[in-house]
C-alpha cells in the first residue's frame, strides 16, 4: 500500500485520486467480549464487503488501564489491515473538554485502585501521551491515518446541563496544533483534524485552516440531530480543503436517539457527499453500538443503513 497525501481538496495515492469509503469499528474489547467477534474476521469481512477503511476507536481510558493496549491490541489491527489492503484511521475517541478535562458519558469507566477511569477521557496530557506512542509505533506505516481527537466539545460557551465547560475554536486550536506536532516528529502520514461542537463546526475551522501544516484532512460528524440540520452550510464553507466525514449513521429503531430513514436523512447526505467527491465513514460496524450497520452477527445481516452503504461503494 502507498500512503495518502493531499494536494489541495484531494486525497491522492500515487497520483491518482483516493475516497476513503469505510466503517468505523466500535471498542475493540467490546467487540471481541460482548458481542464475540474476532477482530481479524471482523476486518476481513469490512474488507470483503467492498469497504477500502476502517477506523478504530482508541479509547482513552483503554490506554491508561490496560497495559500494552497499543502495542499489543492496535498493533494486531493496523497489521491485520495492512495485510488486507485497508486503510487503517486511528482515532483517538476522547469526547469532551480537554481544556477543562471534562469527559462525556462517565457511565463507562474501569476502576483502579477505588478511582474511575473514564473511557472517553478528555484529559489533554492523556492525548498527549497517546498520540505520542501512536506516532511512534505507527508513524512509519503506510496504511495509517491519525485522527487526533474524536469530539471535543462544546463551543463558544457553557452547557450546564451536559456540565461542560466553554471551549472556543481559538483554545481548542491550540491544542490540536500541540498534537499535530507531536505526530509530525515521527511520521508524515495523514492527519485528520476534528472541530470543536462534536466535530462539526467546520466554519471557525475555514476561517483560521491548519494550512502551516502539510497533509492535514478535517473530520466531520454528522447525526440526524436537530443540532445537525445546517450540515451541508458547515461542509460548504471547507470546500477548498479535503474532509473525511469520520462519523455519520442513523437507525430504524424507534428507541434510537438516531432514528431517522433513508429518504430524510442518509439519502440527501450521502448523495451530497458523492456529488462532492468527500470521503465517509460510517458508525458503527457493530450490532449493538449505535447507530448500527451490523443487524446481526449470527447469521450475519446488515442494518438498512449497512444495506444502503454498500449501494455507494462504487458512486
Amino acid at each position: 500500500m502507498q500512503a495518502i497525501f493531499v494536494n489541495k481538496s484531494k486525497l491522492i495515492v500515487n497520483d491518482q485520486e483516493i475516497l476513503l469509503k469505510g466503517v468505523s469499528l466500535p471498542d475493540p474489547y467490546w467487540l471481541r467480549d460482548k458481542e464475540k467477534q474476532e477482530i481479524k474476521e471482523t476486518i476481513s469481512l469490512i474488507k470483503d464487503l467492498g469497504f477500502n477503511t476502517v477506523r478504530i476507536p482508541i479509547l482513552p481510558g483503554h490506554f491508561v488501564y490496560h497495559k500494552g493496549f497499543i502495542d499489543k491490541t492496535i498493533k494486531k489491527i493496523a497489521d491485520t489491515c495492512l495485510e488486507r489492503g485497508l486503510y487503517c484511521i486511528l482515532d483517538w475517541h476522547a469526547i469532551g473538554n480537554p481544556l477543562h478535562n471534562e469527559t462525556r458519558l462517565k457511565e463507562y469507566f474501569h476502576v483502579h485502585n477505588h478511582k474511575k477511569i473514564f473511557w472517553y477521557l478528555a484529559d489533554k496530557k492523556i492525548a498527549i501521551q497517546g498520540i505520542k506512542q501512536l506516532s511512534e509505533s505507527f508513524g512509519e506505516m503506510p496504511n495509517v491515518i491519525f485522527e487526533i481527537y474524536n469530539e471535543p466539545c462544546p463551543a463558544e460557551k457553557n452547557v450546564s446541563r451536559l456540565n461542560l465547560s466553554a471551549l472556543p475554536f481559538e483554545k481548542w486550536k491550540k491544542i490540536a496544533v500541540e498534537l499535530i506536532k507531536i505526530i509530525r516528529e515521527n511520521s508524515n502520514n495523514l492527519i485528520i483534524v476534528s472541530s470543536n461542537y462534536w466535530s462539526f463546526n467546520l466554519k471557525d475551522t475555514a476561517k483560521k485552516p491548519y494550512d502551516k501544516f502539510a497533509n492535514i484532512a478535517y473530520s466531520f460528524h454528522c447525526y440526524p440531530l436537530k443540532n445537525n440540520k445546517n450540515w451541508k452550510e458547515m461542509l460548504e464553507s471547507l470546500k477548498k480543503f479535503p474532509i473525511v466525514v469520520t462519523e455519520f449513521g442513523y437507525d430504524t429503531d424507534e428507541k434510537s436517539q438516531y432514528k431517522s430513514s433513508y429518504k430524510n436523512y442518509l439519502k440527501p447526505f450521502i448523495e451530497y457527499l458523492t456529488q462532492k467527491q468527500i470521503s465517509w465513514i460510517g458508525w458503527c460496524f457493530s450490532a449493538s453500538w449505535r447507530p448500527r450497520i451490523v443487524s446481526k452477527w449470527e447469521p450475519f445481516k446488515l442494518s438498512e443503513f449497512g444495506k444502503h452503504l454498500l449501494e455507494y461503494l462504487d458512486q
